[in-house]
């Protein structure tokens, strides 16, 4: 990268030019393709079994249990926000990783460990933060002359 003010050749993760000071356009970070797909597949997972619990808080008794309706319908409720919240989030980290903004990897990052409390999750989740988080090489550049 170089600077776009004295064209003084930049590391990537520089955000002020050493020789003028000036500020540097961060550059967009790209998230892998499937990265999309695993949110798509949680906001769509989500919000179905969401609305589940939510069908099932509006009428405790069709649930074959042995609980209290009351119960029932306290734990359905609890569930059913829970996972609206986790859809919202979702959503707003695709948007935001879409952008390429920051916030979107810190949400997505959120999300994660909030899919980390599952046995199914927890796999996925470490794939996801590894893939948005680590750092990327260095370009290789082209040995000069020995002298």
């Amino acid at each position: 990268m170089t600077c776009r003010v004295c064209g003084l050749e930049l590391p990537s993760y520089a955000r002020f030019c050493a020789r003028c000071g000036t500020r540097q356009v961060a550059q967009r970070r790209e998230v892998e393709a499937w990265v999309y797909v695993v949110f798509g597949l949680g906001v769509a997972l989500s919000a179905i079994v969401g609305l589940l619990y939510a069908v099932v808080a509006i009428d405790p008794a069709g649930a074959s249990t042995s609980l209290s309706p009351s119960v029932v319908r306290t734990g359905s409720v609890v569930l059913a926000v829970s996972l609206g919240i986790l859809c919202g989030l979702q959503c707003a980290a695709i948007v935001g990783l879409v952008r390429g903004a920051e916030w979107g990897r810190v949400l997505a990052t959120i999300a994660c460990v909030a899919w980390s409390a599952t046995c199914l999750g927890l796999p996925v989740a470490v794939l996801i933060l590894n893939s948005l988080w680590r750092r990327k090489p260095p370009p290789a550049t082209a040995p000069g002359p020995v002298f």
